[in-house]
């Protein structure tokens, strides 16, 4: 994953730097809500990629559902996974 990191002096930006963290997704879950977003599905993986039953799921999308991936682990450089605090909500168009 690349960042750009700035440093500031005062108001002004005197350097700005581009670094790459090796940053690996190592977990998730996704989760589909149907009939009026009350009712859900949920299948997780155990890697950075989906996995079959995820595949499965959002291949079962129907126009209006919302599909949220959350419960995302990442390993870092240190060698410990943690959790990222954030998830991620997309509605299907039509």
């Amino acid at each position: 994953m690349r960042f750009r990191i700035f440093c500031f002096q005062g108001k002004n930006i005197f350097r700005s730097t581009i670094i790459d963290i090796p940053i690996k997704v190592v977990s998730f879950r996704v989760s589909l809500l149907t009939n009026g977003n009350t009712e859900g599905k949920t299948a997780s993986a155990q890697q950075g990629s989906f996995s079959a039953e995820q595949i499965k799921l959002i291949r079962s999308l129907e126009n209006g559902q919302r599909i949220i991936i959350d419960e995302v682990a990442a390993m870092l450089p240190d060698g410990k996974a943690r959790k990222v605090p954030a998830s991620m909500v997309f509605t299907v168009g039509k």
